[in-house]
């Protein structure tokens, strides 16, 4: 639109690209023998509909605004490199991750651990970091402190500076380090006033507005996070880690639609962001599709560290809210074979899984059921068998508690639970 006057610029071309895009994957209306200047949306193009991260980048190379188009055509490359990754993804069934030129991996699981609530700060803990700009002023001194404790940050960079005012002026990576130490700290009201100094060098930046988001998780502000995340979204389309982001924030103010669209979307791509694995699968559970959320666990790869909890996650979505009249012996079976394959290395996880499993089958079976199952998780399939397997369980967690009314509670609900003997 602007080349009238500026002529052409990396900026139009840009522009060019992203309108011979549109016009290869949709049909864009024609008025006076030129196409509109206004591209149809996902409600009227199915392709949009279905590639969210191919309208974005759309949406970002044909920016009315040349400032707000991909800075360059490597920039605009790389983008569409990774919306091209979650298309083939979503068409094939086949996970198809690559290295972001702009992210971290991610840096720890969220949500891995069953009936805990996910909290803002595990989910900033988790979240991949951008990337540092190797041509920063700043960027050789922060590889220096790259194990430094967030407390211990900005005292560490001032003394590898020499000095507190020397080099501060230079370096937008050192301000947005000691943002994110203040964020990994708890603390957002330090994170903003920083964030606030940085508008004027950084003006633009992608990274302001993540980590602006980042502020409003802390402060409970999720429509505020969302809308942040979202911008870098916009700027990024064929990112993963905004929409790992998008899909955790969505959660946390309960819109849990979008949540499962964006950890869908994630986990589909990378199978390298086991958070959005168990993020799937909540969302699964909770919109009663239990199939579809034991199926997100069983994809975790078995060389990952949170297998064992996958796999302990899915037997208990398999057992919740089942009663006497809708269990059934398969699902036994198969909760059966998942138990006997976890390496549980804690006997107090182990008995609590063999608790919830023998605890099923026995009211199953105690509601006049009959099986042809022999052996449930190395004990006899009767109700005497099962009683004492879950006997031997109470025991197993009364020798591990170290209350002692814990203990013994947990020896009671042995003693009320073991079979009737003579002895």
């Amino acid at each position: 639109p602007e080349i009238a006057q500026t002529g052409p610029t990396v900026a139009s071309d840009v522009y060019t690209v992203g309108r011979t895009l549109a016009v290869l994957v949709m049909d864009v209306p024609q008025e006076h023998g030129r196409f509109v200047d206004e591209l149809p949306g996902p409600a009227v193009v199915p392709v949009l509909a279905q590639y969210e991260s191919l309208y974005r980048a759309i949406l970002r190379a044909t920016d009315v605004d040349p400032l707000r188009r991909f800075s360059s055509m490597e920039e605009m490359a790389d983008q569409l490199t990774g919306v091209l990754h979650e298309i083939a993804s979503t068409d094939t069934g086949i996970a198809q991750p690559r290295q972001s030129s702009y992210f971290s991996p991610q840096r720890e699981v969220y949500g891995a651990v069953r009936d805990v609530p996910v909290k803002p700060a595990r989910v900033i803990a988790a979240l991949p970091v951008p990337v540092v700009d190797p041509t920063d002023s700043g960027a050789a001194l922060l590889a220096t402190t790259s194990g430094t404790p967030p407390a211990q940050l900005e005292y560490a960079l001032d003394l590898a500076r020499g000095g507190t005012n020397q080099g501060k002026s230079t370096s937008v990576e050192i301000p947005l380090r000691l943002v994110r130490a203040s964020l990994e700290l708890g603390a957002p009201d330090k994170a903003r006033a920083r964030l606030a100094e940085l508008e004027s060098t950084a003006a633009g930046d992608w990274r302001l507005p993540w980590y602006s988001a980042q502020c409003a998780l802390l402060e409970g502000e999720f429509d505020k996070a969302a809308a942040d995340f979202d911008t870098v979204l916009a700027t990024l389309p064929g990112e993963l880690a905004p929409k790992l982001a998008l899909a955790a924030t969505a959660e946390l103010r309960g819109a849990r639609e979008d949540a499962q669209r964006y950890y869908e979307m994630v986990w589909r791509t990378d199978h390298g962001y086991v958070s959005a694995a168990f993020g799937l699968a909540r969302q699964r559970e909770l919109a009663g599709d239990r199939v579809g959320a034991v199926a997100a666990l069983d994809q975790i790869p078995s060389a990952s560290s949170h297998f064992t909890d996958a796999g302990a996650a899915a037997i208990e979505i398999m057992l919740e809210g089942r009663t006497a009249q809708n269990l059934d012996e398969q699902t036994l079976v198969d909760v059966d074979r998942r138990a006997g394959a976890l390496a549980l290395e804690s006997t107090a996880k182990r008995a609590l899984l063999r608790l919830r499993v023998l605890g099923a089958a026995l009211g199953w079976l105690e509601s006049g059921q009959r099986t042809t199952i022999p052996r449930l998780l190395g004990a006899d399939f009767t109700v005497p068998g099962l009683r004492a397997g879950m006997e031997r369980c109470y025991r197993d967690l009364a020798r591990e508690s170290s209350g002692m009314w814990e203990r013994i509670e947990l020896v009671e609900k042995a003693n009320a639970i073991r079979p009737r003997t003579r002895v």
